[in-house]
């Protein structure tokens, strides 16, 4: 019997795939990326930020990391004001609070930015549990984000159904899974 629902935030509660690409590639394109060529795919794995920046850039050292970051969620932070939830989110979440169900916030965003995307998409008392980036050790595509949210929750893996993103990254890649 299902008793709770897992969110991803990226994607999937929040429309805030576009201004993650647009500050990502701002920032690649700051590095000498080529915008025209540049293959943004991996972003849209869940990926936390030190991944992400080790992907494209290889070996950097963490001051260089810590200034990059900085500089993305600068981007970021410049068009913040357009985040908007996905279509029939806040409804379904009325919906699965009013039927009893459990929700939860799992993401790889830091706690920070989590809020704050809540707080102005107005569904944060939605979320019974939110858990981000910080709680964990293993960060996405590892699964202890969601774990930890079932843990949180107080349900088992069979009770809960885990809403993520993950099956953008599989279509976009020609997969149907």
């Amino acid at each position: 019997m299902l008793k709770a629902v897992i969110f991803d935030l990226d994607g999937v509660v929040a429309d805030s795939h576009p201004i993650h690409e647009a500050a990502w590639k701002t920032l690649l394109v700051e590095q000498g990326f080529d915008s025209a060529t540049l293959n943004l795919d991996f972003l849209y794995a869940g990926h936390p930020r030190r991944e992400i920046l080790r992907h494209y850039l290889g070996p950097i050292e963490t001051s260089e990391m810590e200034r990059l970051g900085r500089r993305k969620d600068e981007l970021y932070a410049l068009a913040a004001n357009q985040l908007k939830a996905k279509p029939g989110i806040p409804r379904v979440l009325s919906e699965l609070n009013q039927a009893g169900i459990l929700c939860a916030l799992a993401t790889s965003a830091g706690r920070a930015r989590t809020n704050e995307s809540l707080k102005q998409l107005g569904i944060t008392k939605d979320f019974s549990v939110i858990v981000t980036g910080e709680d964990v050790i293993a960060a996405k595509p590892a699964p202890d984000i969601f774990l930890l949210a079932a843990g949180e929750l107080g349900v088992t893996e069979k009770e809960v159904w885990w809403w993520k993103i993950r099956w953008r990254v599989w279509w976009r890649r020609g997969r149907r899974e």
